[in-house]
């Protein structure tokens, strides 16, 4: 057993993106989408990690400790960092709307 922990922004999808994403995902489930300040997904076993608001990896990495468990985090970003890569990206986007595809204008940010 261990403790991965991550930080992350959430993404507010458009309305069409929201029905795009949500195409792909159960109805009986609640959908949040985040962008992750690490590829942290890659290293859990599940696809129901547990979210909660606020930056709280000084209080997870003192749990583990407490618990003896290993703490592991991926963060290679901060939220601002992500935040600013999110705006520069819709930028791109919209300048190449109609143009080429949204995956050529991620690219390119």
């Amino acid at each position: 057993m261990y403790l991965c922990a991550g930080r992350g922004v959430t993404d507010v999808p458009t309305e069409q993106q929201w029905k795009e994403r949500s195409a792909k995902c159960s109805p009986d489930w609640p959908h949040w989408y985040l962008r992750l300040c690490g590829r942290v997904e890659e290293q859990l076993n599940s696809n129901h990690p547990m979210t909660a608001c606020g930056d709280h990896l000084a209080e997870l990495k003192a749990l583990a400790g407490e618990l003896g468990i290993p703490f592991e985090c991926y963060d290679h970003r901060t939220p601002d960092e992500i935040q600013r890569a999110a705006s520069a990206i819709e930028r791109v986007v919209k300048r190449m709307a109609g143009t080429k595809t949204k995956s050529d204008a991620y690219a390119l940010a």
